[in-house]
């Protein structure tokens, strides 16, 4: 007997949030056939299938031996298929790591008892070994091959082995794969020919079905794939507990003293527990009221003294939602997270090395190659500085060195991160930027730098439009250094019976790489523009 996904099977969606009503189907492995998961330790009580997920995306499941999983949502639409999954009798779950990186350590020392061996990361193989059909192999490493035999040294498979659709042998030695037990996927070698194929009829989504045997060429590969997250502008109060009462994501908060408002987007506890009433740590918060909290007890509800703060809340943070890059640093892998992390700004945040927040910059968010320790990211593997990437082709994505940059926000004069809304493509600033101020504007072409980050050429812009009197006035802009001499129209003005009159307009611009377009109107005269940066969008594949 073993439990499915200890402590609790649980599933979230794209945003991070539970799958309620979710279904798990249960099958044999490699078939069709149902096969029995419980709800008991004991494995008396069997599940219906499917086994239905609850308010939480969860339920306690048990089981025996390997397993073929189908999870679909509440509509049945499927999600995604895992065979070979192994909850195993008396079967043991260890690392790679526990042997110090060594197959043929693990090999040796675990024997002939039956165990999944994860392997999550580059391991050198410098000896012959041959993995014995009692060690399950579950890799989840794709930095070019996890298992590397040296030249001249082969390892041989007799053993299930689970992994995705990524190469996970590499080195110059052999691997002899034909007592692999169990489906492969050709995508675990890296290109050319190969002594094994895909499954016929093999599913690849949105109801595609590839057919026939396939090799690694075959399939097409999608360089520099990613699934950008959320991100969410936050306020943060670090906190100490004021009892026992946990604080949950979407509790609303409110100070005890001065009447703040906000609402809790996510928490970490750095110390202690809820239970013991000595929780401490970051609460990130969003939609805060107008009035700012100051040292003081926080109230949840009905529940006083929640917690206790010692200062106003900070805005030097941000919150990301799930999501994953392929990342090209020192190793070419897929890094990802599936909750979502706080990251706290500066040389005092998340990641140490971070540059802290200086009045009216740019700063850069970016994966931080030299942090990473596993595919699996934390908030310290984040970093932010205030140098822009710029773009990889051999990369396909923006990077600065072997950082990959998957954000830009900007501060206000005070070192505070200026809110903003971040909505599929576009992060729309909470309040207007003013990038050029009322003033006159002749017909010459003028130049703007507008307050976007240095890896953005595209912007949303509100134009105002005076004619100073001087009759119909247009305003005009272009992407900086085009040749063309008409450009776009951004607005007109006229005056009516001696009325002046200005008009506001909004529009889509493309800016140069140092983020400028150029500004005219019509004619000389005393007619005015003032260009607002309203929005700025991501380029294509970051």
């Amino acid at each position: 007997m073993a439990i499915i996904n200890y402590p609790k099977f649980q599933v979230v969606d794209s945003n991070g949030d539970p799958l309620t009503g979710g279904k798990l189907y249960f099958y044999e492995q490699g078939t069709s056939t149902l096969k029995t998961v419980y709800s008991d330790p004991g494995m008396t009580t069997a599940h219906a299938s499917p086994v239905v997920l609850d308010s939480l995306g969860e339920n306690v499941i048990y089981g025996s031996g390997y397993y073929k999983i189908i999870l679909k949502d509440s509509d049945d639409t499927e999600i995604w298929t895992v065979d070979e999954y192994l909850a195993g009798d008396e079967v043991d779950w260890v690392s790679i790591s526990d042997y110090d990186d060594s197959l043929n350590t693990a090999v040796s020392e675990i024997g002939a008892t039956p165990t999944t061996l994860l392997i999550d990361k580059a391991v050198t193989i410098s000896q012959n070994v041959t993995v014995p059909a009692t060690l399950h192999l579950l890799v989840l490493n794709i930095n070019g091959g996890a298992l590397q035999p040296a030249n001249g040294i082969t390892v041989t498979y007799n053993c299930p082995i689970t992994a995705g659709a990524y190469r996970i042998f590499g080195g110059s030695g052999t691997h002899t794969k034909t007592g692999i037990v169990g489906p492969t996927l050709g995508k675990w070698t890296s290109g050319g020919s190969d002594d094994f194929d895909i499954p016929n009829d093999l599913t690849v989504g949105n109801d595609v079905t590839i057919s026939g045997d396939l090799k690694p060429t075959d399939i097409p590969y999608l360089p520099g794939f990613m699934s950008r997250p959320k991100f969410v502008f936050t306020e943060r109060l670090a906190f100490t507990s004021g009892g026992t009462h946990e604080i949950l994501e979407g509790d609303t908060l409110t100070g005890a003293t001065g009447g703040g408002t906000g609402v809790v987007e996510w928490l970490e506890v750095t110390s202690g527990t809820w239970a013991g009433g000595d929780a401490a740590g970051n609460l990130f918060l969003h939609t805060r009221n107008a009035t700012a909290f100051e040292a003081e007890n926080l109230n949840e509800g009905a529940n006083s003294n929640v917690c206790t703060i010692a200062a106003a809340s900070t805005k030097d943070s941000v919150v990301i939602y799930p999501g994953f890059y392929q990342h090209k640093g020192t190793l070419d892998q897929i890094v990802y997270w599936i909750t979502k992390i706080g990251f706290i700004f500066g040389s005092g945040g998340s990641n140490a090395g971070s540059t802290d927040l200086g009045a009216s910059e740019k700063h850069y968010l970016y994966i931080d190659d030299s942090a990473l320790s596993g595919i699996v990211m934390t908030a310290a593997e984040f970093i932010n500085n205030t140098t822009a990437p710029s773009y990889s082709a051999a990369k396909n994505g923006q990077y600065n060195s072997s950082d990959r940059c998957i954000f830009g926000i900007k501060t206000d004069g005070s070192n505070n991160i200026d809110e903003f809304f971040h909505n599929g493509e576009k992060v729309i600033y909470a309040d207007q930027v003013t990038d050029r101020a009322e003033a006159d504007l002749d017909a010459s072409w003028t130049d703007v730098t507008l307050s976007i980050p240095g890896f953005c050429t595209e912007a949303v812009c509100t134009f105002l439009t005076n004619s100073g009197g001087d009759g119909e006035r247009d305003t005009y802009w272009r992407t900086n250094g085009q040749t063309g001499t008409g450009g776009h129209l951004a607005g007109r003005s006229r005056v009516d019976n001696n009325a002046q009159d200005e008009q506001f307009l909004t529009a889509s611009v493309i800016t140069d790489s140092g983020q400028k377009i150029e500004v005219k109107q019509d004619g000389a005269g005393a007619g005015q523009t003032a260009v607002y940066t309203d929005a700025w969008l991501f380029p294509i594949g970051m």
